[in-house]
């Protein structure tokens, strides 16, 4: 999935962030820097394992970043 965000890339990770904590223990950031977050799931999960989230922000223009999220 990729979008598109006027928003900086430190707003992008705190949200993510942030999603992560409310998710009441099922999901804990495992990296998290300037050009992106990756977190996964803490239950053993389903056939295929864990749900693995990772973003990766890129900067499109100065003003403008896109951002991946590789499920």
């Amino acid at each position: 999935m990729w979008f598109m965000t006027w928003e900086s890339a430190s707003s992008i990770i705190s949200r993510l962030e942030e999603v992560a904590a409310c998710s009441r223990g099922r999901m804990h950031v495992t990296k998290s820097g300037a050009r992106g977050v990756r977190f996964e799931g803490t239950e053993r999960g389903g056939p295929r394992g864990r749900l693995t989230v990772a973003v990766h922000i890129f900067s499109v223009v100065l003003s403008m970043l896109v951002a991946a999220a590789i499920v």
